[in-house]
């Protein structure tokens, strides 16, 4: 049996403690393929899974699958298929990146999402293949053939109207230096189309980032986020970027350079983009850098200028008590911001001070989601945060996670809960977990605080032990109380009811499996019973619903899942509205 095995090393960690993935891939090699029908759907699909698999030492020859991929017979299929075309962990050489090239490039295709996950490439592939994205680039409108034609594709999206050219691009862990950025940076002046660019978690310097903006300033004119956290920008690299938000970049609305190194002067460059008001910037995230409090109090002074920034955060970044007063004191005039993290700052009782007064005195008007997460505020700083939330009365999501709140916190929480009442909107979520010294007693104020409440939702918070599930019982059926009113109110079938429960998270057991769903056991019949005598679910829906309800082996592997099987044709809509939802409740 004849094997051949790839190996690859990488070790370019520049001298960061980081190893590339050592990745041993054999396969059997096999004889010629066959000859492919052009009109087969079937060829096609086998095909698409090999391209899908990696297995592109067995593709048909490049002329074969370029006709077999511009067959206008399955562009329907081709569309589904590779609108968003994603790679993980694949060793692209020069037979891959020719069969990639094509799919890229081919009319029926029509990619507009690409997304690559720690793959590696050889010198030949790396040339094929980004010349192939540069000459994707480069179609126009009238090239596009059959890509441009009305109708849906069958499973009711319309994405072959967009423009030609891609309008996602992701490059995530794939070892890119500042020479390796020069290859990304030529297909990107091809790209005019481009909306979301990520070079997230690379080895991107200042260097690659003066050659970054200098191909967006030529290329990109209406790119609306960009996102590289996880490189090694430091303050230099984030001046440049900047520099570019507050000019040519004038578009970008989400900016994300956490984890860069950033220290003082880089904060100075992003406040003074803030502050000029050139800048259309909604989200920055400064996330896991060195600002400290001379940063924070700067991004202070341009929050009170700028109407713009909608979300925040500043977490990780040594900014202390003093750093955080100085923020607050730059939103004392601010409406604009709706989400602030400040979690992991060190933060105590002077910075809940800072908080009170602030919201007390009806800054930060704009405030709907507040995250003070893994800061030392303790039971006196989280009593000053409710009172200051219960004189503001607009948050809608409070996460307090780890800040060593007692029974004596959870009473604070109550008053809040209970004063909130009587208002047309009070808090909707809150999360406290990882608060250790919280006991059956501060569970029983909670407990109190949610059933006079006639607006919260949700609660994220910790088992504890066995022995409580009486005192969490009594605040799940608050929530369901709640959830009930909600959906009454809002109309919208299983929107708040998939979220509007309490989440109880046992340390001790094994966390679920990635994309499993933190549903509540008795959803289904919820479901069936609560909301169908409301005529929320159509009969169809309905009938579905106690399908699912009667298989017991069936259960829904995931919230997605739940609705599309329920509300069938109808999800779209709903999905929809959950995302509308949740930006406004801040969850």
């Amino acid at each position: 049996m004849d094997l051949y095995m790839t190996t690859l090393l990488n070790m370019t960690g520049r001298g960061r403690g980081r190893r590339g993935p050592l990745v041993l891939c054999t396969k059997e090699s096999r004889a010629a393929p066959a000859a492919v029908d052009v009109d087969d759907e079937h060829a096609v699909r086998r095909v698409i899974l090999q391209i899908s698999a990696g297995d592109y030492a067995h593709l048909p020859p490049v002329a074969t699958l370029k006709a077999l991929l511009n067959s206008a017979r399955h562009g329907a299929l081709l569309r589904r298929t590779y609108h968003t075309l994603e790679l993980h962990r694949v060793s692209i050489d020069e037979t891959a990146a020719r069969a990639l090239s094509v799919v890229l490039q081919s009319r029926q295709c029509a990619c507009r999402e690409l997304r690559l996950y720690r793959c590696a490439f050889t010198s030949a592939g790396r040339d094929i293949f980004f010349s192939a994205l540069s000459m994707m680039g480069g179609r126009t409108s009238g090239s596009s053939g059959s890509s441009g034609s009305s109708g849906s594709d069958g499973d009711g999206h319309h994405h072959h109207h967009a423009p030609p050219g891609l309008h996602v691009l992701e490059l995530r862990q794939m070892g890119l230096t500042d020479k390796g950025c020069e290859w990304v940076c030529a297909a990107l002046e091809t790209q005019p189309h481009l909306r979301s660019l990520s070079l997230r978690e690379n080895l991107v310097g200042a260097r690659g980032a003066r050659a970054l903006v200098q191909a967006l300033a030529r290329g990109c004119r209406g790119l609306r986020a960009l996102d590289l956290a996880g490189n090694v920008l430091r303050s230099q690299g984030v001046e440049l970027v900047a520099r570019h938000v507050g000019g040519a970049g004038q578009c970008i609305e989400e900016l994300d350079v956490s984890s860069n190194e950033v220290s003082l002067a880089g904060a100075q460059a992003l406040a003074d983009a803030l502050a000029a008001g050139g800048s259309g910037l909604r989200r920055l995230d400064l996330g896991t850098n060195q600002i400290e409090a001379g940063g924070c109090g700067l991004l202070g002074r341009a929050l009170a200028r700028n109407g713009t920034l909608e979300a925040l955060v500043v977490a990780r970044n040594n900014a202390f008590d003093g750093g955080c007063q100085l923020l607050f004191d730059g939103l004392r005039t601010n409406g604009a911001l709706q989400t602030l993290d400040v979690s992991g700052n060190f933060i105590a009782g002077g910075g809940a001070a800072a908080m009170r007064r602030c919201l007390e005195g009806g800054g930060a008007s704009g405030l709907r989601a507040l995250d003070v997460s893994a800061n030392p505020l303790g039971d006196d700083g989280l009593a000053a945060l409710c009172r200051a939330l219960h004189a503001n009365g607009r948050l809608v999501r409070l996460a307090a996670n780890g800040i060593g709140a007692t029974a004596a916190g959870m009473r604070a929480v109550r008053l809040l809960l209970e004063a909130g009442a009587a208002r047309p909107l009070a808090l909707l979520a809150l999360s406290i977990r990882q608060n250790a010294h919280v006991t059956r007693a501060g569970i029983d104020e909670l407990a109190r605080g949610c059933a006079r409440s006639r607006h919260i939702l949700r609660i994220d918070a910790d088992l504890g032990f066995d022995g409580w599930r009486a005192a969490w019982a009594r605040v799940d059926a608050a929530l369901v109380r709640n959830t009930l009113r909600a959906v009454e109110r809002f109309r919208a079938p299983l929107l708040i009811v998939a979220r509007g429960r309490v989440l109880l998270h046992d340390a001790r057991r094994a966390p679920p499996a990635a994309g499993l769903a933190r549903l509540p056991l008795d959803l289904r019949r919820l479901v069936v019973a609560a909301l169908d005598p409301r005529r929320v679910l159509t009969p169809a829906q309905r009938a579905r619903a106690l399908r699912i309800a009667a298989d017991r082996a069936s259960r829904p592997a995931s919230a997605l899942d739940l609705l599309e099987r329920v509300l069938g044709p109808d999800c779209p809509a709903v999905v929809e509205a959950m995302e509308v939802a949740r930006s406004w409740a801040g969850t």
